[in-house]
């Protein structure tokens, strides 16, 4: 196939990729950006109107206690006197205060008396027998001993129903309780409306057992949250969420419906395709002005291509290509004849080089791996002997001396036996190193303790001179950890991390154990383990060890100066 036509399909399927690619990151991104947005916000005008509503029935809590707490309302539980009536059960009451029910019962939950107001008629009508009958028998009010003040919605024969329930004391708020008292008004259209004014759209309620909540909702498009909360969208013009509202009994009673335009969603569409027609024209035009600079460069540079492609196939390095011309092809081409001249030159003897350095190479690696195997070996012989020496020894500090010296030896035998495995026979991958390390002395700790750890070690790699003492080092921190942080608990965590992409190396060790005692000196010679850290970190590393006691648990920070034994190989391309 020819160049001119590999551009041309090259062009057309780079241009078809770009607006593919395009339509499905704005598709992604974008559109599901406005979807999740607008979702966030019709649940949060959702959570508005509960609050509302939460705040509505606080009101109504505070002013059926401040008649439950009253010496006139303790002394009416007690004869039922009609002055009381007549002074404070009036149909101004009810429409000023807006309530459609007051009803008073005594201790042992019987009705005792109570008004029942039309604020629609202005008129007093019967109490509902049917509200009577599911206070008593849901138990709503008090049981005589029992103090309760409860608040929220029931659910009636004329429709939703915010109540509040307070037991009747003094205005001291002393008793003995003499009853309870209930406050009521109907959760109407009216009232709905009334608190949607501070909403960006209104609220409808329906019972439970409504179907009208889920009507006309496509269900394709209809999710549940948690099943407290259900989203549908019909189209691009409307979004429809249905929300759980819970009765004062803690059961869901009612469900609220709101509706909102979906003005977010329309405008991603817009925003999505008029930028997709943009880059569209932008590419056409790119397209264009491309193609008619390579139609008068293509058949140089076919040339050109040609006869570097014959030299490479042929590999005859004495062909020289074709010259013409005064413009960066020239150049071009006389740059391609002077390496040719100078790979033929050349050529030959950096074979012969290659061949004797990746002989001495090879014999090198060989050597020093050879040399990692062995020191292994001898020092698994010696933690071998040493642990066949613990069953001679009885003393108890004696055998943890020596588990301690085995510990510590087997520390640097693992770095010893990773040289020996990984590609690389001086440098050893700090991850897979410490991620052992922990595992064999977690392997040899106390069972008592369920002990999480986590390692980050990046990619840092570590020399033979660096990896001993470090691994020295943390296996005695990380012991010292295990043995006495989680002391009477049954499990706890450790983290590991090691930084090396600075001008230093910075390694972490935490644990969110009981902490390192305030009194107490944590390099004490009396210590063996932590003078040993300390000693090498200071000497051999000449690095510094400090310990911080801020928040929970213990934190040892270990500095190692620049160097070139630790690094980051994230760039590194031998492995």
């Amino acid at each position: 196939m020819k160049i001119r036509t590999q551009m041309l399909l090259v062009s057309l399927a780079a241009i078809a990729l770009v607006i593919g690619g395009l339509y499905i990151g704005a598709d992604y991104y974008l559109l599901s950006g406005t979807e999740e947005i607008e979702q966030n916000s019709i649940i949060e005008t959702d959570n508005q109107f509960l609050k509302l509503l939460e705040y509505d029935l606080h009101h109504l809590s505070v002013m059926t206690t401040d008649w439950g707490y009253w010496d006139d309302t303790y002394i009416f539980m007690d004869d039922l006197n009609q002055e009381y009536i007549d002074s404070n059960l009036v149909d101004s009451t009810f429409y000023g205060t807006g309530l459609n029910v007051i009803l008073y019962f005594f201790p042992n939950g019987t009705y005792a008396y109570g008004k029942a107001y039309d604020l629609t008629e202005y008129t007093e009508v019967p109490v509902p027998a049917s509200l009577l009958e599911d206070i008593q028998i849901r138990k709503l009010i008090g049981s005589g001993s029992v103090l309760r003040i409860s608040t929220g919605l029931i659910n009636t024969d004329e429709g939703p129903m915010a109540i509040a329930a307070v037991p009747i004391l003094t205005s001291d708020e002393y008793g003995p309780m003499r009853g309870s008292l209930v406050m009521g008004y109907y959760l109407g259209d009216a009232h709905i409306q009334k608190l949607s004014e501070y909403m960006p759209s209104p609220v409808v309620i329906y019972s439970i057992d409504d179907p009208a909540a889920f009507a006309g909702l496509p269900q394709d498009t209809l999710k549940s949250y948690n099943d407290r909360v259900w989203i549908a969208t019909e189209g691009t013009d409307t979004i429809n969420s249905v929300f759980v509202i819970d009765d004062i009994f803690g059961e869901k009673a009612f469900y609220g419906r709101t509706s909102m335009d979906r003005d977010i969603y329309r405008l991603g569409l817009t925003a999505m395709y008029g930028f997709m027609l943009t880059v569209f024209v932008l590419l056409i035009i790119i397209y264009i002005v491309v193609q008619i600079i390579l139609y008068r460069k293509v058949h140089r540079i076919e040339r050109l291509t040609g006869d570097v492609t014959y030299i490479a196939e042929d590999e005859n390095y004495s062909v020289r290509v074709f010259e013409e011309g005064k413009d960066e092809l020239t150049h071009l081409s006389g740059s391609v004849n002077k390496l040719l001249r100078t790979i033929e030159s050349t050529l030959t003897d950096l074979a012969a080089s290659e061949r004797s350095l990746r002989t001495s190479l090879d014999e090198k690696n060989v050597l020093l791996g050879e040399v990692h195997h062995r020191v292994k070996n001898n020092l698994q012989i010696i933690i071998s002997m040493m642990g066949m020496q613990l069953f001679d020894v009885k003393d108890t500090a004696a055998q943890s001396i020596i588990r301690d010296a085995i510990n510590r030896i087997l520390s640097i035998s693992m770095v010893h036996e990773q040289l020996y495995q990984d590609e690389s026979v001086s440098t050893i991958r700090a991850q897979s190193h410490f991620e052992k390390l922990f595992a064999t002395v977690m392997r040899n700790s106390p069972p008592e303790v369920k002990v999480e750890h986590t390692i980050d070690c990046g990619s840092c790699t570590m020399g033979l001179d660096q990896a001993v003492p470090l691994s020295l080092a943390i296996q005695e921190l990380l012991t010292n950890s295990l043995k006495y942080a989680f002391t009477g608990r049954d499990e706890g965590n450790i983290t590991f991390k090691m930084d090396c992409t600075g001008k230093e190396t910075v390694v972490v060790l935490s644990d969110d154990g009981a902490g390192f005692p305030e009194d107490r000196d944590p390099f004490d010679r009396k210590s063996v383990g932590l003078s040993l850290v300390h000693d090498i970190v200071t000497k051999q590393l000449k690095g510094t060890v400090e310990l911080t006691r801020e928040g929970v648990g213990t934190t040892w920070i270990i500095r190692i100066p620049e160097g070139d034994t630790i690094k980051d190989d994230t760039e590194s391309t031998d492995r």
